[in-house]
């Protein structure tokens, strides 16, 4: 049995309306149904690090340097195969889509608005058919932690990095480093 893969339209929101995008092919371990909406979510966490060292992206609702990433993944699983027709037009293909809030302090007033950003989908999600089971609504309390910020140096995850990256992924083309001795260690191919 091969691995399966999903693709993923991911978007870190930021502060101002500021949006990265980034399409990302998923890779679903063998044994993993595209509808496992937590396996697929602890997959997509392996990503999202590559993702937030590539942008020095502010907090969404606030303004200040973003520290950490809510996520809320909206997965498609049984559309039908790309390209069949699909409601009078033609499916995209079994799909995801990654909203990812760039947050101050997930403990604080934003981290509580991207949760409920997070929840609407959810309430959006079973008004619309989906069982309450598969529907994720979140009641988490968040421990305060202290997070790189978003678009420091993958490796070293210095504050004082921001901005000032020499070195880019030239796999990903995405994450940044600060020099290329971080890059040498922080990259898992080279």
């Amino acid at each position: 049995m091969s691995e399966q893969t999903l693709p993923v339209s991911v978007f870190f929101l930021g502060w101002e309306k500021v949006r990265l995008e980034a399409d990302v092919i998923l890779p679903v371990p063998v044994g993993t149904a595209l509808d496992d909406q937590d396996a697929l979510q602890r997959q997509f966490v392996r990503v999202v690090p590559d993702l937030k060292h590539s942008y020095p992206m502010r907090c969404e609702f606030c303004g200040l340097p973003a520290q950490e990433n809510h996520l809320n993944l909206i997965n498609a699983p049984y559309m039908p195969p790309k390209g069949r027709p699909w409601r009078g037009i033609s499916s995209p293909g079994p799909h995801a889509n990654a909203y990812v809030h760039s947050v101050c302090e997930m403990a604080g007033p934003c981290g509580k608005k991207a949760q409920g950003m997070a929840n609407m989908s959810a309430y959006m999600a079973i008004l619309t058919g989906t069982p309450l089971d598969r529907a994720w609504i979140q009641h988490d309390d968040f421990e305060k932690v202290r997070y790189p910020k978003n678009g420091s140096c993958a490796y070293c995850q210095k504050d004082e990095t921001i901005g000032k990256a020499t070195s880019r992924c030239s796999e990903c083309k995405a994450t940044l480093y600060c020099n290329s001795a971080c890059q040498r260690v922080g990259a898992p191919f080279m």
